[in-house]
């Protein structure tokens, strides 16, 4: 019996061990520098390419949170949010961006979706309960794609819209778990 607690015991020391090397491990992956040579943009030119990137009416909300920015999916107040999508939609993500020396440092955060339709008006509304992953994961890399109206809102085309806005600026994009 005391075997199969020591075991227990190392199997979960191990484990424990081992998720913030996979953290670390995905975090290095999903990293971008810019190309070389390309001129570094001032810290305030950066902050106010973010802050433009969705656009009007865009698929990406970005707001300023003191000294950080947050870029989400956008989910308030869209008239393709129909019964169908919201009934795929549970879901959703966030980028805690700050802006430093050269970087842009991305932390992670996952959204709990659930949907009120409001009685006066019928139009949707999200309320999202926030949590930091344990292992973030940014995506695979992958470039940014045109977004359709109903389609998937996966992690990787935020980072993606995110990453070659600060890369383009000559900043590094370096997520943290």
């Amino acid at each position: 019996m005391t075997t199969f607690i020591v075991a227990m015991v190392v199997a979960i020391l191990a484990a424990l061990l081992a998720i913030p090397a996979v953290a670390g491990a995905r975090c290095r992956a999903a990293a971008k520098a810019p190309p070389a040579g390309t001129p570094v943009a001032h810290r305030d030119v950066v902050r106010a390419q973010l802050l433009a990137l969705p656009g009007d009416n865009g698929p990406i909300a970005v707001r300023p949170e003191g000294d950080t920015i947050v870029a989400t999916w956008q989910l308030m107040g869209i008239p393709w949010a129909t019964l169908s999508f919201r009934a795929k939609l549970r879901t959703t993500h966030a980028l805690h961006l700050t802006i430093g020396d050269g970087v842009v440092e991305a932390r992670m955060r996952v959204g709990s979706v659930a949907w009120e339709t409001a009685a006066a008006t019928w139009m949707p509304r999200a309320v999202v309960t926030w949590s930091a992953p344990r292992v973030p994961d940014f995506g695979d890399g992958s470039a940014a794609m045109p977004i359709t109206p109903e389609g998937a809102r996966p992690v990787a085309q935020l980072v993606a819209h995110v990453r070659d806005v600060v890369t383009r600026a000559g900043y590094r994009f370096e997520p943290r778990p």
